[in-house]
């Protein structure tokens, strides 16, 4: 499992937080929890296997996203799937 971070240089940095990435992430539970930070994120799944959006804490039901997607502001936390041997990029931009 590796995890990276990289804080961009200007004139990037007046927009954008960080740039993250991890490969092989494997979590010890099944789902987790996102809080709210008033930020937006961009998401590219690195796998074939679609991730999942809970409908709620413990919802069977849930939206599926295949390569990547936007993930806004919102107000309240979202659940989403923790996949073995997961891998993503994204973008997490200043609120």
């Amino acid at each position: 499992m590796s995890i990276y971070r990289h804080i961009p240089a200007p004139p990037l940095n007046q927009y954008v937080d960080f740039f993250w990435y991890y490969v092989d992430l494997s979590p010890d539970h099944d789902r987790e929890h996102v809080l709210p930070d008033g930020t937006f994120e961009l998401i590219v799944n690195l796998q074939e296997t679609p991730r999942k959006l809970f409908h709620g804490a413990n919802s069977a039901t849930y939206d599926a996203f295949e390569r990547g997607w936007i993930s806004g502001a919102h107000s309240k936390f979202l659940v989403i799937d923790a996949l073995p041997r997961s891998s993503m990029i994204g973008v997490h931009f200043k609120p």
